[in-house]
């Protein structure tokens, strides 16, 4: 008697299971790696942005500024007629809102500006018509378990975005 060949059910589904659990766990991998790299990209898209505020700056002979709010930034240009900020709100410098990451500032020193009485009218980071900026520090803090990204500038170098090696591999 010949018996007949093949896979039993129970063969099946343990292999079926495997797949399962391997797609998985490829499938959440690269889903924290898309995070990462959106974290990444939106850090060195806002130090490409400061740096066309500073050379907008310089082109037009203004003062630009840049406003940092928890969850995105603002772009404004200072009118000298009015004593005003203006918000910018054409590309590339239009405001951005940012979902998962929060951002913090620091300026080292604030300025004073002509016709500026109220220091909440100011931008968190003025770029000034001579190519000059505030000293500042600008961290990308995400909301999921992950280093941050760092930019800072002492006012005269260009922006750098770094990573923050806080957390242990």
């Amino acid at each position: 008697m010949r018996r007949a060949q093949g896979f039993t059910l129970i063969e099946v589904l343990v292999v079926v299971v495997i797949v399962g659990v391997m797609a998985g766990t490829v499938a959440l991998s690269f889903t924290g790696a898309d995070r990462e790299r959106r974290l990444r990209t939106e850090a060195d898209k806002l130090a490409n942005l400061l740096e066309i505020t500073r050379f907008q700056a310089v082109q037009r002979n203004e003062e630009w500024g840049v406003s940092i709010r928890g969850d995105g930034y603002t772009f404004a240009r200072y009118e000298e007629q009015s004593g005003e900020w203006i918000d910018w709100e054409q590309r590339p410098l239009k405001p951005v809102t940012l979902e998962n990451i929060r951002l913090e500032v620091t300026v080292d020193q604030q300025v004073q500006l002509p016709g500026v009485f109220e220091e909440s009218q100011l931008p968190d980071v003025v770029f000034f018509s001579s190519g000059e900026s505030q000293s500042f520090a600008i961290r990308f803090e995400p909301e999921w378990e992950s280093d941050p990204w760092l930019l800072e500038s002492d006012g005269f170098q260009r922006v750098e975005a770094e990573r923050l090696q806080l957390r242990r591999r």
